[in-house]
């Protein structure tokens, strides 16, 4: 479900709070991107409370039920399986792009969408899951619009200084990587940051 919420027409959301009350019959697993606070079974009611920084305007949910397998200040993952320790300390050492809170959801979304603040991911392991997360990130921070997919990979390889994505991301990187002096490569790498939340395309 997207676009539910009420929205500031000349305002920042900084902070966001939803609170879920549903039959005790539904069930399910209700994610939005903002860390879970809470949940209780009542005996006419199920209640769910997520609360933190930023603005959501989208929520998932799923019939089959779901543990939050992890949880952190930045990202939350929902799985019917418990994550290794491996995943865990891959995790905690990862160097997120973006500190907003988001949640990763183990399954395929019916709609084939990816959320703001929703990932959905078939596997959780390896270094596809760096990747997705990564990208995913980068979609938050920039408008990609209708720009090919290696652009988005391109900017994600750079701030992550992970190369990763299709082999066309992969040249343009390396080739870049080879071509820039430390100070162009720094300078190119504030000019990304100073884009975030502009759109970005082959030309830019």
């Amino acid at each position: 479900m997207k676009d539910i919420f009420v929205t500031l027409q000349n305002g920042t959301v900084t902070y966001s709070t939803v609170h879920i009350t549903t039959d005790s019959n539904l069930g399910g697993q209700w994610v939005t991107g903002l860390p879970l606070i809470g949940e209780q079974s009542l005996t006419l009611v199920n209640y769910v409370m997520f609360s933190g920084p930023g603005n959501i305007s989208e929520m998932y949910w799923q019939q089959d039920d779901m543990d939050v397998q992890y949880t952190s200040d930045i990202v939350s993952i929902y799985s019917s399986t418990k994550i290794d320790k491996q995943l865990n300390d891959q995790l905690e050492n990862m160097q997120f792009l973006s500190e907003e809170h988001f949640a990763i959801v183990q399954g395929n979304n019916l709609s084939n969408e990816q959320g703001k603040r929703i990932l959905f991911v078939k596997d959780l392991s390896g270094e596809g899951l760096n990747n997705s997360i990564f990208l995913s990130q980068v979609d938050s921070l920039y408008d990609f619009g209708d720009s090919p997919s290696w652009v988005k990979e391109v900017v994600a390889a750079f701030l992550s200084g992970s190369i990763a994505g299709e082999n066309k991301a992969s040249q343009i990187v390396n080739t870049l990587m080879n071509e820039m002096s430390d100070a162009q490569l720094e300078s190119w790498l504030q000019k990304l940051q100073d884009l975030k939340g502009s759109k970005i395309t082959s030309t830019v």
